[in-house]
């Protein structure tokens, strides 16, 4: 479907417009006046300049806000580049950048504005509701039969195309360190490793969790030029947590620009492919721009505790969850679970309810008291339509029999994930 040009926002249509804010020939004749219906008032130059001021001053972070801030950094490109009309030189050297870095964040601050703006007049009656095109200008793009690919599209295909594989942390992390060994050099930063020294393996998408990395570490480098990155790795449950601490060998080094924040969102995208989990956190210490802790799953070390009476369906499981990162182990005598999850301490548990002696429910009752498996979810795998029954008694999931690999291996990485998460 075809948009309708008069009624769609560009970047270029907007950069045009706050570059002559205060020239109202040109502002008159600025398509920006039929995006938003102002053709017919009185002053249309004036009432465009007012949208557009006000539009940069919502952009305003709120009191309080930390002054390094991502937001305040394009407040202050907005305010003083097309507010107060100063040169990009001058603000480039106002903010200690180079003039191309400003290029570039300035031309993230105008797709933000343009977002605003479009939301924005959606609330306002006396303003259509304009439509958002926030690609570059047809002078920027090569070629017009191009064919372009979304970041969607191709986070959709790596995860697709790319099986976790088991692999040594050490190992990973030294080649990111290898990679990134230049731009160590160049900004004068030292790396401080610390990895627990009875690490486990990890079971990710070895291309995608590298690169994830990768970003992370030249993100802190960057905000610490002359200073220390410290990497620190060790066992946590299920998975292996990594953090990440960038500090300064000076209190005043650059801040989180907006490509660090680019560069760490897309780690973040990069890591939940293979059932990770990236958090970072700001630091309110001046000396630390921000501190990123990832979460990676640990291979081979899930442990599941199969118990059903029926030794042919132990042995399904058992093929089941061969060559996957969960460890089998399994018994069809009710009265040894207790004693074996002491030993052998599961993360997981399936659990059938026509057992003898004791049915399942009674059994899933111990369970969820016993000190040593309250903690491990428990997933009820029966012949009975029960389901509402076993997630009422505390039941973690419920698959009913019979069941397919591709089903239990989905169940157990639901549960492996929400344990990641809760971990954070």
């Amino acid at each position: 479907m075809q948009t309708d040009s008069r009624n769609t926002l560009s970047v270029d249509q907007l950069r045009k417009a706050l570059r002559c804010l205060y020239d109202p020939a040109e502002l008159r004749n600025s398509p920006l006046v039929q995006v938003f219906g102002l053709a017919q008032r009185e002053d249309p130059a004036s009432s465009l300049r007012q949208i557009l001021v006000d539009a940069v001053e919502a952009l305003r972070p709120a009191v309080g806000t930390p002054a390094p801030s991502v937001m305040w950094r394009v407040y202050h490109i907005l305010f003083y580049r097309y507010i107060e009309q100063f040169t990009q030189k001058q603000v480039a050297a106002d903010l200690a950048i180079s003039v191309r870095q400003l290029r570039r964040e300035e031309n993230r601050a105008l797709r933000l504005l343009a977002s605003h703006l479009s939301s924005c007049c959606s609330f306002r009656s006396d303003i259509h509701m304009p439509s958002v095109d926030l690609s570059l200008p047809d002078s920027q793009v090569s070629g017009a039969n191009e064919v372009h690919i979304s970041r969607e599209q191709e986070l959709s295909r790596l995860h697709q195309s790319s099986p976790p594989e088991i692999a040594d942390f050490r190992e990973l992390i030294r080649g990111v360190l290898e990679t990134a060994e230049p731009v160590m050099r160049a900004l004068g930063v030292h790396i401080q490793c610390m990895i627990s020294g009875e690490l486990q393996r990890v079971a990710v998408q070895v291309i995608s969790v590298r690169q994830a990395l990768l970003n992370v570490l030249v993100t802190a480098l960057r905000c610490v030029p002359m200073g220390q990155v410290q990497i620190e790795a060790e066992n946590s449950g299920v998975n292996i947590r990594v953090t990440i601490t960038p500090v300064r060998s000076h209190v005043g080094g650059p801040p989180l620009d907006i490509d660090g924040l680019e560069s760490l969102e897309m780690a973040r995208r990069l890591v939940e492919l293979s059932g990770g989990a990236l958090d970072v956190a700001t630091s309110q210490n001046r000396e630390q721009p921000f501190i990123a802790r990832l979460l990676l799953p640990a291979a081979e070390r899930v442990t599941v505790l199969v118990i059903d009476d029926n030794v042919d369906a132990l042995q399904l499981y058992q093929r089941y969850l061969t060559g996957t990162r969960y460890r089998f182990i399994g018994t069809s005598d009710p009265d040894q679970v207790l004693a074996i999850a002491e030993s052998s301490q599961p993360q997981l548990i399936i659990l059938d309810v026509m057992l003898p002696r004791i049915d399942g429910w009674q059994l899933l009752g111990l369970l969820r008291e016993h000190p040593k498996t309250r903690d491990a979810p428990v997933i009820i795998c029966t012949i009975l339509p029960q389901e509402q029954l076993a997630l009422t008694l505390g039941a973690a999931a419920f698959i009913r029999k019979p069941v397919s690999r591709a089903t239990l291996l989905a169940v157990l990485d639901q549960q492996v994930d929400q344990l990641l998460r809760e971990s954070c």
